[in-house]
């Protein structure tokens, strides 16, 4: 208790310094951000890259980790911004929708599934599944959908990160759930494929989680306002002039 209280109090009083230097405007100042694994792998980097452009001199500090870790760092307060890709049930946290995102089973070209134009939910029982660590947004979502279905998922491997899981894939352990964001190179070489399943869709939210009892400091209102104004995906295909930001 007395430890949990001290992290706090070390956090208000970071928060108030750091709002007292904003206070003089948003050319110096550091913010901390968390975010589960696929948003920050394959979507804060073209945000973050057009926020830096357009203030070079703040510090950004970064975090990757499955949901449940960033919704831990957040109501400890060692974030200031916090993204995750599943569900989160604290009662201290405000969730917001921010993003959609969509999931497709994926295997190896060689894999007969993959030949054929959609499988049944029931094709599925036979197959072995490369999963996510418990806590991971991806792992939940799949989970959810495949029982849904009435799919009994059997489980050959678990691990920690989706680059993980991909190198899995191909080396023909299992077949996987992933988000479509994380396999754009490999399906386009055709080294990975998707399973079309009969009438199943593999579909999320993606989560801006905001601490109930804490006002953000300009540094992070700021960002916030980019995450809800700018499209990650459209910044992927191309380069954002700063001037033509909010």
């Amino acid at each position: 208790m007395l430890a949990e209280r001290g992290r706090e109090l070390f956090a208000t009083e970071r928060l108030a310094e750091e709002e007292l230097r904003a206070a003089r405007g948003l050319s110096r100042g550091t913010l901390r951000i968390a975010a589960s694994t696929t948003i920050a792998t394959y979507l804060l980097p073209p945000l973050l890259a057009t926020y830096h452009r357009r203030w070079p001199g703040l510090s950004l500090v970064i975090a990757s980790a499955n949901t449940r870790r960033v919704a831990r760092l957040l109501t400890h307060r060692r974030v200031d911004v916090a993204l995750v890709e599943g569900p989160v049930t604290d009662a201290r946290i405000d969730v917001v929708p921010w993003r959609e995102d969509e999931l497709i089973i994926v295997a190896p070209a060689s894999h007969p599934l993959t030949r054929r134009r959609w499988v049944s939910p029931d094709a599925l029982e036979a197959e072995s599944f490369i999963i996510r660590e418990p806590g991971s947004g991806t792992r939940a979502v799949a989970h959810a959908a495949l029982r849904a279905a009435g799919v009994r998922a059997r489980t050959a491997l678990v691990l920690g990160s989706t680059e993980a899981i991909k190198q899995g894939i191909k080396a023909g352990i299992g077949v996987s759930i992933l988000s479509r964001l994380a396999l754009s190179e490999e399906l386009q070489a055709g080294s990975l494929c998707t399973v079309t399943v009969q009438e199943v869709a593999f579909r999320r939210s993606f989560y801006h989680i905001r601490h109930k009892g804490r006002t953000l400091s300009p540094l992070g209102q700021t960002f916030v306002r980019f995450l809800h104004a700018l499209d990650p995906v459209a910044l992927l295909a191309r380069d954002t002039p700063p001037q033509a930001l909010p």
